[in-house]
């Protein structure tokens, strides 16, 4: 059995929202497994185990295969062998199924904290990239994750597969991803005692962001800031984005910002990183200004990939050259790759996005 099949009473379990809504999924558990009511933790019945079973809602609570079950939350346990299928993806820990009110499930998997940043770890950085700099991944990632445990005590679940970092089920590289987190066993990121919000983003182009330019809320020291040169070279560094005046004005539309086809576009002040808070849009309709954040929104963070940028006519197109990919805060993960490459320990990676914290190993 793995060393990850059931979280420890030291690692608790992450509760990873797998689906949100669904009319129904296929279990398969090759073993004898348990159907568990929730909250009141009672087992329903016993299974010698599970081949392809549909789970689906029912009037009278939920339907697992031709049994129903008289409960709105119900856990599915493997006994024996730890690993279920879903949908024909394979998971490791225990699958809940909640019946929502529209008569769809959400389905939470329950697994060990470790064994989730596996999923993190992998899905977040490219496998090659120096071993100190995957640590890092983890480290920060591992915070991350525990304040999401802390935050969330008393929702359905803490986080998602792509939500506040992402998580594959089936990574491609678990190889290297397990020697980094195993490698980084309990270590997490403080300051005063305390977990530190540790926020990271793709690449930061050239000078990571500070939290309150980004988000209207007090900020820790760890959250300025800091000039950084060694993701300049990294895909998406550099970008640009043209749109004409209707595309435009349609994608602003859709997010509620109605100003017609856009006819001028005002950017405010730069912060020390570069960044631009604010916008002032001009069309047809009337004027407003919005954030850039908004703005992001509107036309698709994967388009317009960062608030460092500049607005330029160009013919017909309104044409935005920007660098970074994300919001900047904290640490830009192409830069990690490259103080890796320049021998950096995982601390030494932390301690330049994060000032003033340390690396400690965490006990609840």
């Amino acid at each position: 059995m793995t060393r990850w099949a059931s979280a420890s009473a030291a690692e608790p379990a992450v509760r990873l929202e797998l689906l949100a809504e669904a009319p129904a999924v296929r279990v398969t558990v090759a073993g004898p497994c348990s159907l568990i009511a929730l909250p009141e933790h009672q087992t329903l019945k016993r299974l010698p185990g599970l081949r392809w079973h549909e789970v689906r809602p029912h009037p009278d609570g939920l339907q697992v295969g031709p049994w129903t079950l008289p409960a709105q939350r119900l856990q599915i346990a493997a006994e024996e062998r730890p690993e279920l299928l879903l949908n024909g993806v394979r998971y490791r820990g225990r699958l809940t199924f909640v019946r929502l009110d529209d008569h769809r499930l959400q389905v939470v998997h329950e697994l060990p904290l470790e064994a989730y940043l596996v999923g993190v770890v992998s899905a977040e950085m490219d496998a090659r990239w120096p071993l100190e700099t995957l640590k890092a991944q983890a480290i920060v990632a591992r915070t991350m994750t525990w304040r999401q445990i802390a935050d969330r005590a008393g929702h359905a679940f803490d986080v998602t597969t792509s939500w506040p970092q992402r998580y594959e089920a089936r990574p491609a590289h678990w190889g290297r991803a397990r020697q980094a987190v195993e490698a980084t066993l309990g270590l997490v990121v403080t300051a005063q005692g305390a977990l530190v919000p540790t926020y990271y983003h793709t690449v930061c182009g050239g000078h990571t962001a500070e939290a309150r330019q980004v988000w209207p809320t007090p900020s820790p020291a760890s959250w300025r800031g800091v000039p950084f040169r060694f993701c300049r070279r990294a895909p998406h560094a550099r970008w640009r984005l043209a749109l004409t005046d209707e595309q435009l004005g349609d994608a602003l539309q859709r997010q509620g910002i109605v100003v017609g086809s856009v006819s001028a576009l005002t950017l405010g002040p730069r912060d020390p990183s570069g960044r631009v808070a604010s916008v002032t849009v001009a069309g047809a309709q009337g004027t407003m200004a919005i954030s850039t954040t908004s703005l992001r929104q509107a036309l698709g963070p994967n388009r317009l990939r960062s608030t460092n940028v500049t607005v330029r006519r160009q013919g017909a197109s309104w044409v935005f050259d920007g660098a970074g990919w994300g919001h900047g805060v904290g640490l830009c993960q192409w830069g990690a790759a490259g103080l890796g490459q320049r021998r950096q320990t995982a601390e030494q990676i932390v301690a330049w996005y994060y000032p003033g914290t340390e690396v400690v190993s965490y006990t609840p």
